[in-house]
């Protein structure tokens, strides 16, 4: 239970902005409103009045918010008061935003105490019904874990959350609790106090500035080097490093995406030392503006973007919230309604900046001559981001040179000197965070949309097949048109879809990277993929019905859409492996396509090693259902290997995107 002594009590934020630093709450108590002429503590934000609540302590010595008839509403740990309500340390206060909270009430530096009682199980979760429930951090979903007494033994096991669950920095699905033991879930940190007579948890928010101590680091672009230097928390600092790859390469393993080839960072966070998977929550990093250019609006791109970090359950209404609330933070509310393709550079950089906040880090990296390229925009981002930095947030200006406007920023003191020693061979590899349909279908979206900002190049994908067939019927008058049509589709759906992959304007490897997706990107890449390789079959074969002296079978078509999926699935096979290298992709789905039909060619000679390889090539199976309709079961054999082929490919591209998380 918590012990509510009154005599000291502060107020904290729980995102950046809304406070510039914990502030003393008096007892006498404060009116919390968005008029300064009305109110001692001003909030300038959609959503709450002029005088919104009080928060004070009472006669009997309990400290209370009072609803002062706001339009909005506050609510105290999720939930609408009415009225006034008594407080305890560790609530959490919104202000007209349901969910998703502004404000934590620290008594006596107290931590806010959970004691499950009864005899279990016990639900952990974002869900208000839960006993040990979190309802402001988004990154929780709805019923996270679940807590049970087997045994005299406190046992823990993760529902199949979307952000895991970890004891003591390592993640776990199922584990054994001890007095002492730390979960961190999301943003928030869970200590086991006692078991008896009944477990009892500490709760508290650890979303704070982070700091970070770098000793000997070297990376591939420069492995002779190490580099020695300090960020300190809640400040914003100016990182100088003048060379481009350098800086992209040390902000990249600072964020978690890559590893050092020397040298050790030691964080605030001791467990981020090992939980390296949790940077990419706990770090934030903008570098290339990159932003797509379709003409949906920059509220709705930022939902999609939430849809990405926050738990799968989280509702679409708590995802604008809380991309309201973040705008509002860098005054860039007017974004909201301003389609993607109208944004200026600097508009671009702060929609960059606030999806980065949304899984509420505590260090902000931000690569800023990659970012932006004029001087008054830099200097406008600045101000801006310099308002964030505190308590909740450090920010890291990234930099090529010393800049004149370095006023009110403490600059990193960078020192070179030799590499640090080699981290371990086998150090943990982020583990991809569970799949999602909401972010599966945000980034099919995204890839969709891609192809209608490159209205040309859908074009030349779609009529491809049609120019395949065209030239294999001339080149080669002697074959089939089965075989004509299969070959066209085999390369032309693989291209597709490497394309899809590697072209740089959907930056799907870095997204899926940037956020540990791997089943989800897949899901999505592919659906798209499948979609321009349907569009692709069906112009191949209504081409071939056209052709003179065509020989078309019953199960052409059916032929036709098992080497589609094959050739789709190989084509991201390729993209995968080529990474955003287009052109690259395009050369491996190449020299493939010219190896499956020089071993089309053996099998139909008869070689041993043209058979040998028959399970690996589309076409002979694809001819043989093309060529014996419904023949005995013979196609139903001959369908389930382009099946098993197209399956084995997809698991190759899931392996490969895998290695790149």
């Amino acid at each position: 239970m918590t012990k509510n002594n009154p005599s000291i009590a502060t107020l904290r934020a729980l995102h950046p902005g809304v406070l510039p630093a914990e502030i003393a709450l008096p007892r006498a108590g404060l009116v919390i409103g968005r008029d300064p002429h009305a109110a001692s503590l001003v909030i300038r934000r959609d959503g709450v009045s002029r005088q919104h609540c009080w928060l004070g302590c009472s006669g009997s010595g309990r400290w209370l918010v009072r609803d002062l008839d706001s339009r909005n509403g506050v609510f105290v740990n999720g939930e609408r008061i009415s009225g006034e309500q008594p407080l305890q340390a560790g609530d959490v206060i919104g202000l007209g935003r349901s969910r998703l909270a502004d404000l934590e009430l620290n008594i006596n530096g107290l931590e806010r105490r959970v004691c499950l009682s009864g005899s279990g199980p016990w639900r952990m979760g974002r869900d208000l019904a839960c006993e040990l429930s979190l309802p402001a951090d988004p990154g929780v979903s709805q019923h996270h874990a679940t807590l049970r007494l087997h045994d005299g033994q406190l046992l823990l096991e993760d529902n199949g959350s979307r952000n895991g669950t970890w004891l003591n920095g390592r993640r776990v699905r199922r584990a054994q609790l001890r007095p002492g033991d730390c979960l961190f879930v999301a943003g928030s940190r869970l200590q086991l106090r006692t078991l008896s007579p009944a477990p009892e948890f500490s709760v508290a928010a650890i979303e704070q500035a982070l700091a970070l101590q770098v000793t000997g680091l070297a990376t591939a672009d420069v492995p002779d080097q190490g580099l020695d230097f300090e960020i300190e928390p809640g400040r914003l600092q100016a990182l100088v490093l003048s060379d481009s790859k350098q800086r992209r390469a040390v902000l990249d393993t600072l964020a978690g995406i890559s590893q050092p080839i020397a040298g050790k960072l030691a964080w605030s966070e001791p467990e981020l030392d090992r939980a390296r998977a949790r940077l990419r929550t706990r770090v934030g990093r903008v570098g290339e503006r990159g932003m797509p250019s379709y003409k949906a609006d920059t509220a709705a791109w930022l939902e999609q973007q939430a849809s990405l970090a926050a738990a799968s359950d989280l509702s679409a209404q708590a995802r604008r919230e809380r991309v309201a609330a973040l705008l509002a933070e860098l005054d860039a509310s007017h974004l909201a309604t301003l389609p993607l393709d109208r944004l200026t550079a600097l508009e671009q950089a702060l929609a960059l900046v606030a999806s980065e906040l949304l899984t509420n880090p505590g260090l902000l990296l931000i690569d800023l001559p990659a970012l932006l390229d004029q001087p008054g925009d830099r200097a406008d981002l600045i101000d801006r981001v310099q308002a964030l930095s505190g308590p909740r947030l450090t920010v890291v200006l990234a930099m090529d040179q010393p800049l004149d406007i370095l006023s009110g920023i403490a600059p990193v003191a960078v020192e070179i000197g030799r590499p640090g020693e080699a981290p371990p061979a086998r150090g943990e590899r982020p583990r991809p965070r569970r799949f999602s349909s909401a972010a599966s279908m945000a980034l099919l979206r995204d890839q969709l949309r891609g192809w209608r900002r490159q209205p040309l190049m859908l074009v030349e994908t779609l009529v491809l097949p049609i120019v395949l067939v065209v030239g294999l019927w001339l080149a080669l008058p002697d074959r089939g048109s089965a075989w004509v049509l299969l070959v066209s589709l085999v390369l032309a759906t693989a291209l597709a879809a490497a394309f899809q992959v590697s072209r740089r304007p959907s930056r799907l490897l870095r997204t899926a990277q940037r956020h540990l997706l791997l089943n989800d990107a897949l899901l999505a890449v592919f659906l798209a993929a499948l979609l321009i390789a349907a569009v692709q079959a069906l112009l191949g074969l209504f081409l071939i019905a056209w052709l003179p002296d065509a020989e078309l079978s019953a199960t052409l078509p059916l032929a036709a859409a098992f080497v589609a999926v094959a050739g789709t699935a190989l084509g991201l096979a390729c993209g995968v492996a080529a990474g955003q290298r287009s052109d690259l992709a395009l050369a491996l789905v190449a020299a493939l396509g010219t190896i499956i039909i020089v071993f089309d060619g053996l099998v139909g000679q008869g070689s041993g090693i043209g058979l040998a390889l028959s399970l690996l090539n589309p076409l002979p199976w694809a001819e043989k259902l093309a060529a014996d309709p419904f023949a005995g079961m013979r196609w139903v054999g001959a369908g389930s290997v382009l099946l098993a082929q197209g399956a084995a490919l997809l698991l190759a591209a899931r392996y490969l995107l895998g290695r790149r998380l």
